[in-house]
């Protein structure tokens, strides 16, 4: 086990994640399947605590930053997060515990592989494609719910599916979205550790390698905030599709590794 290796992949991730509001784990769930040390709960939840942690440094950033925020919305994607964190980590429970590992690898990957062919046409074409205007506690919240489930079940934070979503059906440029996608990736998080804390399955975090996760996550957190205020919409959506592209052929090659 290379705990060099693993500080660099999350190191990378979290930057990536921080700067596109991807929250990194869309980078860090596939790739740590890839090198197959831990079971499938394990690395969800040794990607929730690296995104976590990524998170808080990064919104904490953007607080101190003053970035403009509509206070309401990000309470009400926050609301229904953490009730999605909390049933997408039931579902993945449920899974873990009636298939094989290797299995419910193929189910996530599959899962993400899908997603991200239709968030990243959509990136393509959304200049073409009219956004919605949602308002109000509803509409809010049932997007928090929605993408705190997807965040949980996939252990990927939330990835390039929340900004996606955010960005169309709040009518809202990336830079924005990428805020508000981690304010959701927060609280989903916050979710899930407290549903391993009050299982007993906090130990499945106490692993050699968590510490150089926790210590790339905060350097990543913090250069990936300043990455998101100083770079333009147009190269922060460049690197947007350029992830997904990149993160869509890992998880193909963790499907077709995992079913053979």
């Amino acid at each position: 086990m290379n705990i060099l290796l693993y500080f660099f992949v999350v190191l990378a991730a979290t930057t990536l994640g921080a700067a596109t509001g991807m929250g990194g784990g869309v980078i860090i769930k596939p790739a740590l399947d890839v090198l197959g040390d831990f079971p499938a709960e394990t690395i969800a939840a040794l990607s929730s605590a690296a995104v976590l942690t990524m998170s808080i440094v990064s919104v904490g950033r953007h607080i101190k930053a003053k970035t403009g925020l509509a206070p309401k919305l990000a309470i009400y994607l926050a609301t229904g997060a953490l009730a999605g964190g909390s049933i997408g980590n039931r579902m993945l429970i449920r899974l873990a515990g009636n298939w094989a590992d290797h299995q419910v690898k193929v189910v996530q990957n599959a899962v993400l592989a899908a997603l991200l062919v239709i968030t990243f046409v959509y990136m393509l074409r959304k200049d073409f494609i009219k956004s919605r205007q949602l308002a109000g506690p509803p509409g809010g919240c049932l997007t928090g719910l929605g993408l705190g489930i997807c965040s949980s079940f996939l252990g990927i934070g939330g990835g390039p599916v929340n900004v996606a979503v955010i960005t169309y059906l709040f009518s809202m440029p990336t830079n924005a979205a990428a805020v508000y996608s981690l304010i959701t990736i927060l609280f989903a998080q916050i979710s899930k550790m407290a549903a391993l804390f009050l299982r007993g399955e906090i130990t499945r975090l106490l692993v050699p390698v968590l510490p150089a996760l926790l210590v790339a996550a905060v350097l990543g957190g913090w250069i990936g905030a300043s990455f998101n205020r100083k770079l333009s919409p147009k190269v922060l959506g460049i690197l947007f599709n350029a992830v997904q592209v990149l993160v869509f052929f890992i998880c193909v090659y963790n499907i077709v590794s995992y079913s053979l």
